[in-house]
């Protein structure tokens, strides 16, 4: 997530919260946005080794992540299906796959400007609007295990060392990938998925090797 927007955000519950000290009206004038933004992103700096130890995730953490069960992702998920006449997994889940990656795809973009980790719940992303590749791989990865999907998120090196996730499944004998944070091809399907793995590639630079890859019930490591 991109630091100005996890400034905003952490502004937003700081400001919701009883203040830790008297704050007095000549601080707040709404012409200091941009001081105010500069404040947190100090904050943030400083306690970035802090954040960063408090968002790293054990594996039986990680595999939590993905949660068809969620409130938010339920939500999300009943209004995709309702949308499809006749929702069955067997006939028409890549319907709803694709339904899912337009909803994720339409979050704004975010990009780390800072070395920091920061996951957002599903209940955040769809109240912001906005959302990190990783986050949105969670995301998607949870709305087709509420679709009655067996999904994965595939965490890839790309060229320059770049960690990237996508999902990956497989449906009639055929297997996708969906990157939903590509601007150009998000889905790609075919018989072999590490042919489809070997061919992607996100703003130019392209896949090297996999690294690991995780659901709701399993991990696993490439490495």
């Amino acid at each position: 997530m991109a630091l100005d927007d996890l400034v905003s955000f952490i502004k937003a519950k700081k400001e919701g919260a009883k203040p830790a000290k008297e704050t007095h009206a000549h601080e707040t004038h709404d012409g200091d946005e941009g001081l105010r933004a500069a404040y947190y992103r100090k904050i943030i700096e400083r306690y970035a080794e802090v954040i960063n130890l408090g968002e790293q995730k054990t594996i039986p953490e990680l595999k939590a992540l993905v949660n068809a069960e969620d409130a938010a992702i339920k939500e999300a998920g009943g209004r995709l299906s309702a949308a499809i006449d006749g929702y069955s997994f067997e006939a028409k889940f890549l319907e709803f796959a694709k339904s899912s990656l337009e909803l994720v795809r339409k979050l704004r973009p975010m990009h780390a400007d800072l070395d920091i980790s920061f996951w957002l719940s599903a209940k955040d992303v769809f109240e912001l609007g906005v959302a990190d590749s990783f986050d949105r791989a969670v995301i998607l990865c949870s709305l087709l295990a509420y679709g009655g999907g067996n999904a994965v998120v595939r965490v890839v090196e790309l060229e320059g060392g770049l960690k990237h996730p996508v999902v990956c499944f497989s449906y009639a004998g055929v297997w996708y990938v969906l990157d939903a944070s590509s601007e150009n091809e998000a889905m790609l399907s075919g018989p072999s998925l590490e042919d489809l793995l070997s061919s992607l590639a996100f703003e130019g630079r392209r896949f090297t090797k996999s690294l690991y890859e995780f659901n709701s019930s399993e991990y696993n490591s490439f490495e």
